[in-house]
């Protein structure tokens, strides 16, 4: 199995000419032939926890992606679209690496796999069970039909996490079950060398971790929501005074003057009162 190096898929993608005519075709070189996404995989997949496969034994939720054959045309120094002149089988699997900060030695497949560096082919997850399904098929074969240059693999899904279950009633192989996911698509045909395709890390995501990311986008959607709703603002109910011949005409308006009143406690009274006696006796 030949794959595709990394520098050679940077040029690819760098030089790439989506729309070749017929002579350019004809012109490319056929000896190698390369897979480019056309639709990658997604970042993050959401998948079950290897602690919860004898409990809760379901697939995650279906993700796609899309690959297209190219070929180097040395005319015009560019890679381009390759229609195949008869339909070609590709097929998609997992691979894992180990990952760095943990114990591979917890594993049998570290027997076969002293390096942390190589891939290891993961046909089924620790239950026994296919690891990657295509609907309820654990076949994932995509036929490119003649003429045509792409293969669309859908409803793609994984029944197991990338990472080591916690949980004392976990599987014993669950426990030592830690790598990094890697989708790669491959042909089995002899007609042509085609070269594989090899995604970047594929991060998994449980039932319980998805639901708190939910939760985190809905608390950030109702901040900003908050922010971006304008403050009330108070207004002061103003009450003016004016007089009925004022809202006649404003012509005819006139200051009106407000005399001070004076508050009359009982001990005023009685003072007044006082005073006014002694000026009656007087």
């Amino acid at each position: 199995m030949v794959q595709t190096d990394g520098r050679i898929y940077e040029l690819m993608e760098k030089e790439f000419e989506p729309n070749p005519t017929q002579d350019q075709i004809k012109e490319a070189d056929t000896n190698n032939l390369y897979l480019r996404w056309s639709l990658p995989p997604p970042d993050r997949v959401h998948a079950t926890s290897p602690s919860r496969l004898v409990t809760h034994p379901r697939p995650g939720t279906p993700f796609e992606c899309s690959v297209q054959l190219c070929a180097h045309c040395p005319t015009i120094g560019k890679y381009i679209p390759y229609p195949v002149e008869s339909d070609i089988t590709l097929s998609a699997c997992i691979y894992g690496k180990r990952k760095p900060k943990t114990g591979a030695g917890k594993s049998h497949y570290n027997d076969y796999y002293m390096r942390r560096s190589d891939y290891v082919k993961l046909s089924h997850n620790p239950a026994g069970n296919p690891l990657m399904l295509r609907g309820n098929s654990s076949v994932i074969d995509v036929t490119i039909p003649k003429g045509k240059s792409t293969a669309n693999f859908v409803n793609l899904s994984l029944t197991c996490g990338s990472n080591a279950a916690r949980s004392r009633k976990a599987l014993p192989a669950a426990r030592g079950w830690d790598w990094d996911y890697h989708l790669l698509i491959r042909s089995e045909t002899e007609k042509f060398c085609i070269h594989s395709l090899m995604s970047k890390h594929l991060t998994t995501d449980s039932n319980r971790s998805q639901t708190r990311e939910k939760r985190k986008l809905s608390e950030l959607n109702e901040d900003s929501v908050e922010k971006a709703s304008p403050p009330t603002k108070r207004r002061k109910l103003v009450v003016s005074q004016t007089s009925p011949e004022s809202s006649s005409s404003d012509e005819d308006t006139l200051p009106i003057s407000f005399r001070p009143v004076r508050m009359q406690t009982f001990a005023n009274v009685i003072s007044t009162m006082k005073s006014e006696i002694f000026t009656e006796t007087c």
